[in-house]
């Protein structure tokens, strides 16, 4: 298991000498779910978040269950529950936690530009073939305000899976009233109009088959080839607003969810296709970030620029991926991947 100082610092501000993590884990349980406004999510069955207990105004303690059978994040997952899951249920977090502080709106736009996520202890992501993965947020935020009111926040959080740190995480989000928010989004799409008078869109290329990119369901692999420069793969998004395993309600942006897997399963498919070592299967994203400079239109080709290499330990390769629409840099994701042996078995179909 490794450390981190950002778990260290989230632990200083909720472990007291009267106050464990045994003692935080009793003030909530996994009973049933927040109301799905909160998490702005439109599927209860998407909802992650569970209970939180605010125990000061900065700082809660939140429940999260992450279900074995979702329909994308458990799609060829069978040892190992998907850390990008547990990304998600802190993504719901932090805006349910946005809601508690602030006393806003459900309707306020609210949409993440940046997250860290270091996994601490791959091996309490195991699956038990039995239960869902139950954990509990040590979940810390720092307000963000303007003349006129809230703008977003910044947060912090350690995972823990029973007594143990399993995950942190630290990322951003943003605010805005949904007149507000409509209006920025005009404007950024009329200047993408200008930039893309002369814009030329690479001819779209290969769709690679799911075992390639770690899925089972066709309906899940994210992207197609578009060229192969020396060194970078070059990758189109496939973005689908009636794909409801990305688009649980409706958006007028690409989610950075989708992003964020489709950068995976193009390491993934790059990896598979290179590899000498055996590496196949499932990734386990043990690292990852990602910053958003802007949003990712819906009609506008998506693509990755993307290099990966392999580091020191077996099977584990760096990601880093740059996020282009009409030659625009709009963000940036870098993840470290593993291929764990026993998920890669299970992934193709062999069970221990």
């Amino acid at each position: 298991m490794v450390s981190t100082r950002l778990e260290h610092r989230v632990l200083d501000r909720f472990v007291t000498a009267d106050r464990g993590v045994a003692e935080l884990r009793k003030l909530v349980d996994h009973r049933q779910t927040v109301p799905r406004e909160l998490t702005h999510r439109r599927s209860v069955s998407e909802v992650f978040v569970c209970d939180r207990a605010r125990i000061a105004p900065e700082l809660f303690v939140i429940a999260v269950q992450l279900p074995r059978a979702h329909s994308l994040w458990s799609d060829g997952h069978y040892e190992y529950h998907d850390t990008l899951m547990a990304a998600e249920a802190v993504r719901q977090a932090a805006i349910m936690s946005g809601h508690d502080f602030f006393e806003i709106a459900p309707e306020t736009v609210m949409v993440a530009r940046s997250f860290d996520l270091a996994v601490l202890s791959p091996d309490a992501f195991r699956d038990d073939r039995r239960n869902p993965l139950e954990g509990v947020l040590l979940f810390a935020l720092t307000p963000q305000h303007a003349v006129d009111g809230p703008t977003g926040l910044t947060f912090e959080t350690v995972l823990l899976i029973g007594d143990a740190p399993a995950m942190t995480m630290s990322g951003s989000l943003m605010f805005a009233a949904a007149s507000d928010f409509a209006l920025v989004r005009a404007m950024a799409r009329a200047q993408l109009g200008e930039r893309g008078e002369h814009a030329v869109t690479a001819p779209a290329g290969e769709v690679p088959a799911p075992e390639l990119v770690g899925r089972d369901s066709p309906r899940h692999v994210a992207i197609r080839a578009v060229a192969e420069p020396a060194g970078i793969d070059r990758i189109s998004v496939l973005v689908d607003p009636a794909d409801a395993a990305f688009f649980d309600h409706p958006l007028d942006h690409v989610p950075g969810q989708l992003i964020t897997e489709a950068v995976r399963q193009a390491a993934t498919w790059s990896v598979c296709a290179r590899s000498t070592d055996g590496a196949g299967g499932v990734p386990m994203v043990t690292r990852g970030r990602a910053a958003f400079d802007g949003f990712a239109e819906l009609d506008v080709p998506t693509e990755l620029e993307l290099t990966v290499k392999a580091l020191g330990a077996a099977q584990t390769y760096q990601v880093d991926a740059t996020v282009v629409q009409w030659g625009k840099h709009i963000g940036a994701v870098a993840m470290e991947l593993e291929f764990r042996s026993d998920a890669g078995r299970a992934a193709n179909g062999e069970r221990s």
